[in-house]
Parts: C-alpha cells; structure tokens; sequence
C-alpha cells in the first residue's frame, strides 16, 4: 500500500516526465501516419512478370504485420495519453496559481529559487506549499 509521501512523490515524477510523454506520443502519432500510408497507399501493377525463387514473392505484401505493429503502436499511444491525461485530471483540480506554480517547477523545470520569488514564496515555503496542495490534490 502506498502512503501519502509515496503518492506525492511519484506524482511529482509524473509531473517531470509529462514533456516526455507528449513528445513519444507525437512520435507514436507519426509512426502510425507512416504506417497507414504503407497499409493503404496506392500502387501501380508491376509491368515485368513476376519471378518466384526459392525464397518467398519478393514483391508480396507484408500487410499482417504492417498492422500487428500498428496495433503495438497505438498500444504504446494509448499509455502515453493516458498518463497526460492522469495527470491532467489532477491538475485541473488545483487553484490556477497552485497549478502553475507546479507547472513551473516540475513541468517547464524551471529554477526553483525564480519560481518561489515569482509566487512570493521563499524556496523552503514553496517546497511546504507544493506537498500541502499535493496532500489535497491526491
């Protein structure tokens, strides 16, 4: 079971790795647009007759697993968005200047002493202030 410091440091982490869940799923999201392309993309008819050797057509598709790697691929989506979306859900509960304040120092990683001077905190009070609305967040 997790306790209470556990939740708020491992939301914390989320809150760090929120950039890097965006930037894999635009990745994802451009993998898959290649693939579809691959998966329905037009094709002239070979003009030479087709010639099979010992090996497989050459020329055939591979269309089976084409589509079992798009499939991986919007698995791998699918957790990216959800974990934006986890953390999103959280954030939208906080005060505006609460959730910036975390957007500043865990997502945009910003110096912390600038943030605490930007909210009128000292750096010690803003650390207090972080756990206090992450204890009432979660």
């Amino acid at each position: 079971m997790l306790t209470e410091k556990d939740k708020i440091e491992q939301f914390k982490r989320d809150l760090r790795s929120y950039t890097y869940h965006q930037k894999k799923a635009m990745e994802i999201d451009e993998k898959l647009e290649e693939l579809a392309v691959k998966l329905l993309g037009v094709s002239s008819p070979s003009a030479k007759e087709i010639v099979l050797e010992n090996s497989g057509n050459p020329y055939g598709d591979n269309k089976v697993q084409l589509m079992m790697e798009e499939e991986e691929l919007e698995k791998e989506i699918n957790h990216h968005l959800n974990e934006i979306i986890k953390v999103d859900t959280i954030l939208s509960k906080a005060k505006e200047s609460d959730r910036n304040m975390l957007i500043d120092v865990y997502v945009k990683h910003l110096r912390h002493v600038n943030v605490a001077d930007k909210y009128g905190y000292t750096r010690i009070a803003m650390y207090k202030r972080i756990d206090k609305i992450l204890r009432k967040l979660l």
